[in-house]
């Protein structure tokens, strides 16, 4: 019994190590969109911004230096969402775009596949007001 419990909270240890970055920061991950065009959009934002390292814009509810981050983790979630229509044919996200503490972004990226091409008319700094 002793040894499945380590076991169990090593795998714990291992899982949280594997979902989180720097400073607790969540991992940016495909939430079911078209690989193709996911992996296109961040990409363009890398491009964007490339002295930034980007991630979930869940890690605006963990980070301890932004007292409003639970609120803006809210509105991104709620901003994903009514703007995803076609996952298949359609990337929007908001990305936490991080070098530190005191220079960090979120970012908005929409991405289209429109027959052979993809294109992201949207990638936009949506900091203001985030602290």
């Amino acid at each position: 019994m002793m040894k499945n419990l380590k076991l169990l909270l090593l795998a714990g240890i291992v899982g949280l190590f594997v979902a989180c970055g720097d400073n607790g920061l969540v991992e940016l991950k495909n939430n079911g969109y078209n690989s193709e065009l996911y992996d296109y959009g961040v990409k363009q934002v890398q491009e964007k911004y490339p002295d930034y390292k980007l991630y979930s814009y869940e890690s605006l509810k963990s980070v301890p230096f932004l007292k409003l981050g639970e609120k803006a983790f809210v509105s991104s979630r709620d901003f994903v969402a009514k703007r995803t229509e076609d996952k298949t044919k359609q990337y929007v996200d908001m990305i936490f775009a991080y070098k530190n503490d005191s220079d960090y972004k979120l970012i908005y990226v929409e991405c289209l596949n429109a027959g052979n091409d993809n294109f992201c008319p949207h990638i936009v700094d949506r900091t203001k007001g985030l602290h």
